[in-house]
């Protein structure tokens, strides 16, 4: 559930400053962005842009270029597709050559393994799953407090396929606990008289900070 928050920061802090904006907020905007760029170099693949597709509060891209969500909807479309357990080439390959058909029932069979695997039952094509996925992206955008969690429970009937997609894309990281800490460990490091550290020593102060108490668990001697 991060990807549309960073989005949508990323895409902030890139546009060109609002007039009258300070010296100080231009600097800080900047430095966001280069960070941003710098953590999250690839967050515009794709692969990682399901997550946003699948929020149905952010479903519109509008942080994103339209080759950018074009691109998107098009993996999107792919995942759907193998889910159901229906591709594109089991349905254009029937009229082909034997080896074809074999190698396209084949994949089939692993997309299937795949889709119990994941989903622990594999997922069957319904009366209204061939469109169930343009339906969806056409309706509406949900309201920004909407509860994607409760959004997707009501929908597990109506589409069955995308809400499996949806539990797996929108899991929640394990790595967040990590994240959190994280932040926690840098909010104390950035203490109100502390307001006036620059990004570079906070960084090298949370790196010191975590890797010390790290080696005192180990028993690991730091200083001689």
């Amino acid at each position: 559930m991060m990807v549309p928050i960073i989005l949508n920061l990323l895409d902030v802090v890139t546009k060109p400053p609002p007039p009258g904006l300070s010296k100080v907020l231009q600097a800080v905007y900047s430095s966001l962005a280069d960070n941003l760029n710098y953590y999250f170099p690839n967050i515009k693949r794709p692969e990682n842009l399901v997550a946003v597709l699948l929020d149905p509060r952010f479903k519109g891209c509008t942080m994103l270029e339209a080759a950018e969500k074009q691109a998107a909807v098009e993996y999107l479309q792919r995942i759907y597709d193998d889910a159901c357990g229906t591709t594109p080439a089991a349905v254009t390959t029937s009229t082909t050559t034997t080896t074809m058909t074999v190698t396209t029932v084949t994949n089939i069979s692993m997309v299937n393994r795949k889709s119990t695997s994941v989903f622990g039952k594999a997922l069957q094509s319904s009366s209204h799953s061939g469109t169930e996925l343009e339906e969806y992206l056409n309706e509406p955008i949900a309201p920004v407090d909407t509860n994607i969690l409760q959004y997707w429970h009501d929908m597990r009937t109506k589409r069955p396929v995308l809400a499996a997609l949806a539990r797996k894309y929108l899991a929640q990281l394990s790595t967040a606990v990590d994240c959190e800490s994280l932040w926690s460990n840098a909010g104390f490091i950035t203490s109100e008289k502390r307001r006036c550290l620059d990004p570079d020593s906070v960084s090298m102060l949370t790196c010191l900070y975590r890797n010390i108490r790290q080696l005192k668990k180990l028993n690991v001697t730091i200083w001689d």
